[in-house]
């Protein structure tokens, strides 16, 4: 069971569900705290995480592995039924939002790339036919897969910002207009995917599909796993995996 099936798992238990026996350290207590128990053992992680040696792009785009873990929490609460229905008419579906969310990726990691690696004599405007594209049937398949997507283009977007050097973080480029350096693009990262989240609970709420404890748990949780899982040694994400696994099968 991956990371992602535990968490779709743990985000349909019902209070009911919350409320059922669970033993730890020889002591009764419940569900609830069985989750709540994974998000401690996810901020150990990311207290372990603070002592790696990061660059400051590094510990920039770390934030938005971050709200990332925030939406994939999110989207691991709703069923797939939910993806394309839209609140009103001529609003945007969760799958459209996400395809809006999937492009920026692309498209800011591109500008980034282009401030850092242009020649002096270059226009700092980035050039618009240089512009990912991002096709609407990218984002067509199940909630696992479009998860799934979105982790690949992090990985991409987070192995190219942790080369780059402190001074890079001073190169310009342009953002809705404006001259900015590129310190500020690495930020927007995490403030899109904060804002498109946002976004995406809106369009949830007003669907009507309520969103109980244990989805609200389930995207603290993620968002924990988001502060640390590019720092924290694969083996130990391995075992916190299998240990939020065995949990995720009790209800």
């Amino acid at each position: 069971m991956t990371f992602l099936d535990s968490l779709a798992r743990c985000a349909t238990w019902t209070d009911p569900d919350l409320a059922k026996a669970w033993t730890y350290r020889e002591r009764t207590t419940n569900l609830r705290y069985a989750l709540y128990r994974s998000v401690e053992e996810e901020q150990e992680a990311v207290v372990a995480a603070l002592g790696a040696p990061q660059n400051e792009a590094t510990r920039i785009i770390s934030l938005a592995q971050a709200a990332f873990g925030d939406l994939r929490g999110l989207l691991a609460g709703v069923p797939e039924a939910f993806l394309d229905r839209t609140p009103a008419e001529g609003e945007w579906s969760l799958r459209a939002t996400l395809h809006h969310v999937l492009a920026a990726e692309r498209t800011y990691r591109a500008q980034t790339r282009y401030a850092v690696e242009r020649a002096e004599s270059d226009p700092t405007l980035f050039p618009p036919e240089r512009r990912p594209e991002t096709a609407p049937a990218e984002v067509a398949g199940t909630v696992a897969a479009i998860v799934a997507l979105f982790e690949r283009e992090r990985a991409e977007t987070d192995r190219f910002v942790r080369t780059m050097s402190d001074s890079s973080l001073g190169r310009l480029t342009v953002y809705a207009g404006f001259t900015v350096d590129s310190r500020f693009r690495l930020h927007r990262f995490a403030a899109h995917f904060t804002e498109h989240t946002i976004q995406c609970e809106t369009t949830i709420e007003r669907l009507g599909l309520a969103q109980a404890d244990a989805p609200r748990i389930v995207r603290e949780l993620s968002r924990m796993r988001g502060l640390h899982e590019r720092t924290t040694d694969p083996t130990v994400l391995a075992t916190q995996d299998a240990t939020l696994a065995a949990r995720a099968a009790l209800a």
